[in-house]
């Protein structure tokens, strides 16, 4: 499987690290996963099937 982190998902949607947290807290980024107050391994399959 591959995966994009945090930076890749901002490269390619032109948006900011920031957002991407902002969204994975609001719940709306399935598969982040938070520890000790980290986001660790951010979970987005690059060929997702929907």
């Amino acid at each position: 499987m591959d995966y994009l982190t945090f930076e890749e998902i901002a490269q390619k949607g032109d948006i900011s690290t920031r957002l991407i947290t902002t969204l994975c807290k609001d719940g709306r980024i399935d598969g982040a996963v938070q520890n000790s107050g980290i986001w660790l391994n951010l979970i987005l399959q690059k060929n997702r099937k929907t």
